[in-house]
């Protein structure tokens, strides 16, 4: 099994201050990077988590990278005979099929869905709410050829992993448990399930960072390991080259527009995986050397974050040496700055003047899109409570002052391991706040469970009114807390 060895940088050819460097870009920016790692032929040259809330064991969402796994599951029902990528996937899901079922859905083959190129636009379980996730992509209309130009579609994906669960009884994790078991992944990787009790394989795969990184060493090995083969290398080379061209918009990037593969994104020194929130394996294949993190920067707008990253990691692979190079003082500062690596620090104050004018007050807020009726600000020597009542009752978020304070989200009805079905627990989260002005409070939440997202709150005063904006960014999730809202201090007594 992939034993991924540590090692310093300089003895697989990379400089430690540049690795240095990219630490000080992530913090500079502060992106919310939980984890990542720098591996040069097979061996660990730098990793690091944002302690103390996660490590090695921590099992992440990769969203949509989990669209690559998928596809090595399809790679290996194509090694066993069990489908042709020139079969239409109509044939295998022809309860779904009708009179009805429109004419360019009907000849979309598994290569079309490994493009993305099928004929729907949108993913199909957002275009039929009403049916279940796998039937929704056959009753929906078709708007292009299949196979003919790249359209980003995750109910594609999801329905090849479906393929495989009825081919073979299992989930696509567990079809590739044999693989799995050769490298080394552990037996906690799992999937999400979609309503429809189907792996949610475009976007639900959990794992650690590691299990991460031996699948990304098996795909950059071309399903080999140890001399021993475990997924068709001619399948694998397929899916990591240019199958469609995906310059689609005006945005032409060396990371996401050299075109794509059987749901591998192309780049300009290689190829790679993307998941929202900045799941990433950036694969350089000329210098063996790959590219694995964890975070979550869901943000407004485009992925701009990822744009960064792949420039920071990719002036990593500019540096890198052939030989190895000398030992350098750059090492002891590189481990210092791992040992130190953290969620995004705050630029606010951990205090201020105003904080006991607003201690312990009670706001009632006029009717608003978070059905918030009121909320108050607890505080203590360094952090405090927000404390509110919405639809479902009175809920207490804990935070640290400047600093994060580890707790849950107080509602139990978002989704964990199904979709749509409540978990009936509340998600891992931290929280912290900070006086961005004198009468303004920030309070910034990452959720880190089964789901990631973000909320940020915000707080400004004036006189006995209040004004606030919450602003989430996640799936499927926090829905009722994004808006704005006003309100009055009430009278006491």
């Amino acid at each position: 099994m992939y034993e991924l060895n540590h090692v310093t940088p300089e003895s697989e050819g990379i400089p430690s201050d540049a690795v240095v460097r990219f630490i000080d870009k992530v913090t500079e920016y502060r992106m919310n990077i939980h984890s990542f790692a720098f591996i040069r032929r097979g061996n660990v040259a730098a990793e690091a988590y944002a302690k103390p809330f996660f490590d090695e064991n921590f099992n992440h969402r990769l969203y949509s990278c989990s669209k690559s796994f998928v596809s090595l599951a399809i790679g290996k029902l194509v090694r066993e005979n069990k489908v042709k990528l020139t079969d239409k996937i109509c044939s295998y899901f022809t309860e779904f099929v009708d009179e009805n079922t429109d004419e360019k859905v009907k000849e979309t083959t598994i290569e079309d869905m490994l493009e993305m190129s099928v004929s729907p636009l949108t993913d199909s379980y957002a275009l039929r709410p009403d049916l279940p996730w796998a039937e929704s992509f056959f009753k929906v209309r078709g708007v292009k050829p299949s196979g003919t130009v790249f359209d980003y579609n995750s109910s594609g994906s999801f329905v090849l992993g479906a393929l495989v669960e009825k081919l073979t009884g299992k989930t696509f994790i567990e079809y590739l448990r044999p693989e799995f078991d050769e490298i080394g992944v552990s037996g906690n990787i799992r999937c999400v399930t979609s309503p429809d009790g189907y792996a949610w394989g475009a976007s639900g795969v959990i794992c650690t960072l590691r299990d991460f990184a031996k699948v990304c060493l098996l795909v950059m090995n071309k399903g080999e390991h140890n001399g021993k083969r475990l997924l068709p290398s001619e399948y694998i080379a397929a899916a990591t080259s240019k199958q469609i061209a995906n310059y689609t918009r005006n945005d032409y990037t060396p990371r996401k527009s050299r075109g794509y593969g059987y749901q591998f994104w192309i780049t300009d020194k290689g190829y790679s995986m993307y998941g929202m929130g900045s799941q990433y394996a950036f694969f350089f294949p000329d210098k063996d050397f790959l590219f694995v993190c964890n975070g979550d920067t869901q943000v407004s707008g485009d992925d701009f974050c990822g744009e960064f990253l792949y420039e920071w990691v990719s002036e990593v692979y500019d540096r890198i040496s052939t030989d190895s190079l000398p030992e350098s003082n750059a090492a002891d500062n590189l481990e210092k700055r791992i040992s130190e690596f953290g969620l995004p620090k705050s630029d606010g104050d951990e205090d201020s003047d105003f904080r006991p004018a607003v201690d312990g007050a009670e706001y009632e807020l006029e009717p608003n899109d978070m059905g918030i009726k009121r909320f108050t600000l607890e505080f203590c020597d360094d952090g405090g409570t927000f404390v509110y009542e919405n639809k479902r009752g009175v809920k207490r978020i804990k935070f640290g002052m400047c600093r994060y304070e580890r707790g849950t989200f107080p509602e139990t009805n978002y989704y964990s391991e199904r979709v749509s079905v409540p978990s009936g627990r509340e998600f891992d989260c931290v929280a912290a706040a900070e006086w961005v002005e004198k009468e303004k409070l920030l309070i910034r939440i990452y959720v880190i469970d089964n789901c990631m997202g973000n909320l940020f709150i915000t707080l400004g005063f004036k006189g006995d009114d209040v004004g606030i904006e919450m602003n989430k960014r996640a799936e499927f999730f926090l829905d009722d807390y994004d808006g704005f809202a006003c309100g009055h201090r009430m009278k006491r007594g």
